[in-house]
């Protein structure tokens, strides 16, 4: 049986130092002399990009350094499920400084959930594995969710197809950003729709991390068992 998984408190600790500087960076140490949604607003974005960057870049690249831990699966979702929580207590009361209406916070809060759930499910899938290839690449798959293709793909001189590509894939900086920079209060019916997509890919992609990664460490446990076995059995040929 696996050990028990621990609180983690480490990472809630971190998270709340990187919400602390996201604020400095964004706000600074003085607050506008009116406060109105249209001084405030502006810097409720960065905030959140930079919360976004510390879930979806930060948060994998922490993870993917560190040493396999006893049970992958369920200390990779718990750090999923505390960065989405605690990106609540963020997101929520930032929305009152803004004019946003709650859809359209709802909007970005999909968005944010279905990214981070992404990034979950690649950095599950490598956990299990040792290999600085199999983690760097899994650490480009987190940078590729956080981007999104169309941006890599029209980086690269291909924005034709960067263009012809479904909003749902478009990554979660875009996602975010788009949905916080629409001049509409309320989302249209179109944008719910890939909301959706991205929402239930995400949670296909953390279901599939979680699989893959059972599936490594049955393999990995079956290998050092035949590996004791082979060597029992030869110091009793001996």
């Amino acid at each position: 049986m696996s050990g028990a998984v621990e609180p983690p408190r480490g990472l809630v600790l971190l998270a709340a130092v990187w919400i602390a500087v996201s604020w400095l960076v964004s706000f600074g140490l003085r607050m506008p002399l009116q406060i109105s949604a249209g001084a405030l607003t502006p810097g409720v974005r960065s905030m959140l990009i930079c919360c976004t960057l510390g879930a979806l870049v930060a948060w994998p690249m922490l993870r993917l350094c560190q040493t396999p831990p006893p049970a992958p699966v369920r200390s990779t979702l718990l750090d999923a499920v505390t960065l989405i929580v605690l990106l609540q207590t963020v997101l929520w009361p930032l929305r009152l400084a803004t004019t946003w209406a709650p859809e359209r916070t709802a909007l970005v809060d999909a968005a944010l959930v279905a990214h981070v759930l992404a990034c979950c499910g690649i950095v599950t899938a490598a956990l299990p594995w040792r290999s600085a290839t199999v983690r760097g690449l899994a650490m480009a798959g987190c940078l590729l969710v956080a981007a999104g293709p169309p941006s890599v793909l029209a980086a690269g001189g291909l924005g034709e197809v960067a263009g012809a590509m479904p909003r749902w894939i478009g990554g979660g900086f875009p996602w975010i950003g788009d949905a916080m920079r629409a001049t509409s209060s309320l989302p249209e019916a179109d944008v719910w729709r890939d909301a959706w997509i991205a929402l239930a890919s995400g949670i296909l992609l953390a279901a599939a991390g979680a699989v893959a990664a059972a599936v490594a460490g049955g393999t990995a446990s079956r290998g050092s068992r035949l590996r004791t076995g082979s060597g029992a059995d030869t110091v009793r040929g001996t």
